[in-house]
């Protein structure tokens, strides 16, 4: 076994970790595969607790409340620290679905259930994880998770077994839970990158380490250890499953520096990494906060990513300094567990309450104006909040109410945000049925890819009604409008078939027929970036289109009317509705077209309906209507 001498060239190895996660936050590209960092991070961190319980094991004075206190005054009080600063950064500058947010990741990161609570949204790497303050802190949770029931399997183990004995066990469990996370990661690719199960074999693998001492071959190991790390850094990135078999590369390495134990290596001697490794925690901590605001920010340049990670050193250093090291340090180690459990206890407790008050805060009236502007037109959609009363909404009627409908607007919830489109090019003069569920595309299948589980059953009966009342010749004019790639997504490429069922039906019982291209599908909610602008300058008004799918599905609908010959469909590209072929997301008076990653806001439907009044479809659809 190693022995109890500090280790710089584990401090050194800190270095590397968080400069690596920093680099991959703050600019991907320069290092794809940066992530692999916190790996490293936890094989460090197995090789540390194991020494810690085996030397008070074997010395026979190991006390498990004495090891979580130490590991609680170490770690609690930064990350108490950071939830305070957010939490009062997030009053002035959050929309209140933000803070709101915010509360929830508080109370689950200063508890260490983080992980758990990440795995249930968005991946690790989909840019929607911009969007949470706190993200960073699953592998504090994980870590947190490992230190309570590692010394307490030891305890049990020591009970039965010899040391000789435990360490097998332990070697044994490692490598059966690192062929568990090979399987869990390939059926579960999102939950796997944040759970204990897939990641607690890194720190057996660290734990193993300790148990090896090295006479020879040191430097060799050592340098072995530091090219395997960098090659991972570079040879992954986030299109690889993770952890799965390949975060074996960085630990591996991790492990071969672990056992060298050689200390004239880079990683010993360089002050900077030595300085850099002492406050690597704290660096943690503070890095990721800064790279979500720079993503949401107008600074978005290699010069204020570099900035963003000297801030994020420089906060790590007081943070050490200060809290970690210095004068809150020593009083938190005075009062034992109190102190830390009281500031977990606070933190929670601010958590639950920004939730409890749905995250009301100083912006609280401005997203309230904004957001009943800009909001999703319910005019006569249906979903799972409003489908207990659908029978009010089979025959929903826009324009003129008081005569006959000559039209259908027919489609999912991409038909429903042209309810007031629709609804303004009637202008009280003519009448149109919507019929429009959520996931409720344009079919004639009634018993088949119906959507919502909430609205499968009003889904069968709109298409129902719809195939026999286009049987009928009953509307002149059917508005046709669908998410196609979500449709697509969800049932494959039968779904676009029924869609093209549709088109040809309605075209041999109506006299003209409109398709209408599917709007630009983004990255992340334009509205919030718009309110945010509202809110402050500290913010970008910048957005992230990803918009390759949906244009690629437009041109199929396209051609496929263009080739089926129609003479009375007609393909409403988006030139016809946002004024150019690739589309603005900004509104001529600089309001989003948008509510969320597609949906047309009530303004941007109307302002979509004066634009297509400057077209010949406008003028061909005025002639039938007049007949």
């Amino acid at each position: 076994m190693q022995d109890k001498k500090f280790r710089n060239d584990i401090n050194g190895l800190r270095a590397i970790a968080v400069l690596a996660v920093m680099l991959f936050h703050f600019i991907p590209s320069s290092l794809p595969g940066g992530f692999a960092g916190v790996d490293v991070f936890f094989a460090i961190s197995g090789f540390l607790m194991t020494g810690i319980i085996f030397r008070g094991i074997e010395s026979g004075d190991f006390k498990i409340l004495q090891f979580y206190k130490s590991r609680a005054t170490r770690i609690v009080p930064p990350l108490f620290f950071l939830c305070i600063i957010l939490f009062c950064f997030g009053w002035f500058y959050f929309l209140p679905s933000d803070y709101e947010y915010l509360g929830k990741e508080l109370y689950k990161s200063i508890t260490f259930t983080s992980n758990q609570f990440y795995s249930k949204s968005d991946g690790y790497f989909d840019s929607g994880a911009y969007e949470k303050w706190l993200l960073h802190t699953w592998s504090l949770s994980i870590e947190w998770q490992f230190y309570i029931i590692y010394p307490l399997l030891i305890i049990v183990l020591s009970k039965i077994f010899n040391i000789s004995n435990i360490k097998k066990i332990i070697i044994t469990l490692s490598i059966i839970l690192f062929l568990v996370n090979i399987f869990y990661s390939e059926k579960h690719t999102n939950s796997a990158y944040f759970s204990l199960l897939t990641r607690s074999w890194e720190m057996g693998f660290g734990g193993i380490a300790y148990f090896f001492t090295l006479k020879k071959w040191n430097r060799t190991l050592c340098n072995i250890g530091i090219i395997l790390i960098i090659v991972s850094f570079y040879f992954y990135s986030k299109n690889n499953l993770w952890p799965s078999y390949g975060a074996l590369l960085p630990v591996t390495g991790a492990f071969l520096i672990l056992i060298s134990n050689y200390r004239l290596s880079i990683l010993s001697k360089s002050i900077f990494f030595q300085k850099i490794g002492r406050w690597s925690y704290s660096i943690y901590l503070y890095h990721w906060p800064i790279a979500v605001y720079l993503y949401a920010s107008p600074f978005d340049s290699v010069i204020s990513s570099i900035i963003g990670i000297s801030l994020s050193i420089l906060l790590g250093f007081l943070s050490y300094k200060y809290i970690e090291s210095g004068h809150v340090n020593s009083l938190i180690k005075k009062r034992g567990l109190i102190s830390p459990i009281l500031m977990i206890i606070a933190i929670y407790c601010l958590g639950k309450i920004v939730v409890h008050f749905d995250g009301k805060n100083h912006n609280q009236q401005l997203s309230i104006q904004y957001e009943n502007k800009f909001s999703y037109p319910r005019y006569c959609h249906v979903d799972d909040k409003n489908i207990s009363d659908s029978n009010n909404y089979l025959n929903c009627t826009l324009g003129n109410k008081n005569i006959k409908p000559v039209g259908l607007l027919w489609g999912d919830s991409y038909a429903g945000h042209l309810d007031p489109f629709t609804n303004y090019l009637l202008n009280n003069k003519f009448s149109f049925i919507s019929r429009n569920a959520s996931l409720c595309f344009p079919s004639l299948r009634a018993n088949t890819m119906l959507g919502s589980p909430y609205t499968k059953e009003y889904c069968s009966l709109i298409r129902q009604q719809v195939k026999n009342e286009l049987q009928n010749n009953k509307y002149k004019i059917v508005f046709i409008a669908a998410r196609f790639d979500l449709a697509k997504k969800t049932y494959g490429e039968e779904a676009i078939t029924s869609i093209k069922e549709a088109i040809t039906f309605s075209s041999q019982h109506s006299e003209l027929v409109f398709v209408f291209s599917q709007p630009i599908t983004y990255k992340k909610p334009v509205i919030k970036t718009f309110l945010r602008t509202q809110i402050s300058s500290i913010y970008s008004n910048h957005v992230m289109r990803d918009d390759v799918k949906t244009i690629s599905l437009n041109k199929e609908i396209e051609t496929f009317i263009k080739n089926s010959k129609f003479k009375n469909v007609y393909f409403i590209k988006r030139k016809y509705l946002y004024g150019n072929e690739n589309g603005v997301d900004f509104t001529k008076s600089g309001i989003p077209y948008s509510y969320d990653l597609g949906h047309l806001n009530e303004q941007g439907s109307i302002e979509f309906a004066k634009t297509f009044k400057e077209t010949n479809e406008y003028m061909l659809l005025m002639n039938v209507l007049n007949k």
